[in-house]
């Protein structure tokens, strides 16, 4: 969306927080850091260790169904492709930015295959933006049912069996995607700059 002056600022804190923590703690850091995400995502995505369905992903629904391990990568990688595209449209259109938060929001918990439910409070965050817009232009038909229903999804998590927590994700993504195509003006992924709120 043109915000390069924060790209590039968080690129360079990135690289600068890696490059003191080689200082500071070495090489072998490092080494142990990579070879520790192998060993996670060997025991957790490969051999289910930690529960399958207590992933909320595509990843984690797949394989809780009984979907192989190479099916759940390509469906979670192809959701992933999908998101960071249509996210990208998102936030060069001329949704309300109140919409361009609220869908960067849970496209987070979209993308990765490994996510647990801790990591889906992230979902607050996008229903806040999603009903800071409803409380600017009114409640659609179905909104407060849909955000309703992902609640409910989240409150149940401890008795069922199932990444509901991935389902609750959808079902706000669809609720925001069904108010960018209702609400923008024109093609409702139309490039513009309009309603930018953060500083080039």
């Amino acid at each position: 969306s043109g915000h390069w002056r924060v790209l590039f600022a968080a690129a360079a804190t990135t690289v600068l927080l890696a490059l003191a923590a080689w200082l500071a703690f070495g090489t072998g850091a490092w080494e142990g850091f990579f070879h520790a995400l192998r060993t996670a995502s060997q025991a957790a995505l490969s051999d289910g260790r930690a529960d399958w369905a207590k992933l909320q992903s595509l990843f984690g629904l797949v394989r809780t169904l009984g979907g192989n391990e190479t099916m759940a990568f390509v469906l979670q990688w192809g959701l992933a492709a999908a998101t960071a595209l249509l996210l990208c449209l998102l936030w060069r259109s001329r949704a309300p930015f109140n919409l361009k938060a609220a869908g960067l929001a849970v496209g987070i918990l979209l993308v990765p295959p490994y996510l647990f439910m801790y990591d889906c409070v992230t979902l607050a965050v996008a229903t806040a933006f999603l009903f800071r817009e409803m409380r600017t232009s009114g409640a659609r038909l179905g909104e407060t049912i849909g955000l309703g229903v992902a609640l409910m999804l989240v409150l149940i998590f401890p008795v069922v069996k199932l990444p509901v927590g991935f389902i609750a994700a959808v079902i706000v993504a669809a609720l925001i995607a069904r108010r960018v195509l209702v609400t923008s003006a024109g093609s409702p992924l139309s490039r513009g700059r309009a309603d930018q709120t953060v500083d080039r």
